[in-house]
């Protein structure tokens, strides 16, 4: 009798298990392909507000650039205030894509493999233009929100850099918790 117990308890966790990754799966789809106009911005911030809507430009269902209406309170194609593109320092990781990133939570939301992604905030050394890109490192400095050489040799020497914020200190904690977790199972 015991035994038939166990297998009906492997039975279940392993049907729950891929009923949880079908659920997963399917979340990623409903993502990726939300329209521009149905994007939700209740309780954001106006960055977050603006990046939200960027993030959704050029996806399956939204041909252009998907823009902060100039009410701030919805997204549209094509009008209000739109993405601009990252051309002086492209991003090298994130969610931002080819787009100035508006938020650091669009550099660091997801954790690279080998290394860092972090918001860089810049500025054109004559003083022209503020911008900012996502840029990848592979160590972080003792201080995790300084520039460190990989960061400084990427940006080059029209920009001066004016904050760093990366992600990512805890990041060897994950991998023993993935690993201890794939252990148990």
């Amino acid at each position: 009798m015991n035994k038939y117990f166990f297998i009906k308890m492997k039975m279940s966790s392993f049907i729950r298990l891929n009923l949880s990754l079908v659920l997963l799966l399917m979340s990623f789809n409903k993502i990726l392909n939300e329209a521009c106009a149905d994007a939700v911005l209740t309780g954001l911030s106006d960055s977050e507000k603006k990046q939200t809507c960027f993030s959704l430009s050029n996806t399956k269902d939204n041909n252009g650039k998907c823009c902060l209406n100039s009410g701030g309170n919805a997204c549209a194609l094509d009008s209000g205030t739109c993405p601009e593109p990252n051309n002086e320092v492209p991003n090298n990781c994130g969610m931002a894509g080819i787009y100035e990133p508006q938020v650091s939570s669009i550099c660091k939301e997801i954790s690279l493999v080998q290394g860092y992604c972090c918001y860089v905030k810049l500025k054109k050394k004559d003083g022209s233009k503020d911008s900012s890109a996502c840029i990848r490192t592979k160590k972080l400095n003792k201080n995790k929100n300084e520039a460190t050489d990989q960061i400084t040799k990427y940006v080059g020497n029209d920009y001066t850099i004016e904050s760093v914020d990366c992600h990512g200190a805890n990041i060897k904690y994950y991998w023993l918790f993935i690993i201890a977790t794939m252990m148990l199972l």
